[in-house]
């Protein structure tokens, strides 16, 4: 797919995407593009087009994506006027609407999500929904925004979810979880062991 602005294109995604709406894989090209790069200006230009586009799309992923280059087009110095009025209330929308149910991720009660197509993508998805819910909660807190608390909130009972189905002591670090009827957990294979912290 390719998703252009007046300044810069991008091709990311898949060609099945026919309605030209951005996928995760945009989002996390622009996210890495604002890593150490001096087209912060072009990559807010796209985020800012792609912030309506964004609003109707249910993929939590690629929400999610749209999400951390937000936040990444803030850190790197982006025009702060963008971020405050577009990109933050597009995030919080976001958010609520992951947690109200309107994506394809649904969220438990320890606030994890889960992909009922894609059980492989849980981990990535977490790590995604854990950052947002962090940072936007964290700036919509400075705002004095009442959804800065309620992220923030979230986020604790996220942690210690999380370390309660990811951590594992065995391989001092975080691990898919065990399937209740895993008889060796311990013959993990060096690939299987998905983040050592």
């Amino acid at each position: 797919m390719q998703y252009r602005s007046r300044a810069i294109g991008v091709i990311a995604g898949y060609e099945s995407f026919a309605d030209k709406t951005p996928s995760d894989e945009f989002f996390a090209t622009i996210a890495a593009l604002l890593q150490g790069s001096e087209r912060v200006h072009e990559a807010g230009e796209l985020l800012a087009e792609a912030a309506s586009a964004a609003a109707g799309r249910h993929e939590a992923l690629a929400a999610l994506w749209f999400i951390r280059a937000a936040v990444l087009f803030d850190a790197a110095g982006g025009e702060r006027s963008l971020y405050e009025k577009v990109l933050l209330p597009r995030a919080r929308d976001i958010l609520q609407g992951i947690i109200s149910g309107t994506h394809d991720a649904r969220m438990d009660d320890g606030a994890l999500l889960d992909l009922a197509d894609a059980p492989d993508a849980r981990v990535r998805l977490n790590a995604l929904w854990y950052s947002a819910l962090e940072t936007v909660g964290a700036a919509l807190h400075k705002r004095r925004d009442p959804g800065g608390d309620h992220f923030q909130r979230l986020t604790g009972r996220f942690r210690r979810a999380f370390a309660k189905a990811y951590w594992c002591d065995e391989h001092g670090g975080v691990c898919a979880p065990r399937a209740p009827d895993a008889v060796n957990h311990g013959d993990l294979a060096a690939d299987q062991v998905l983040l050592a912290v």
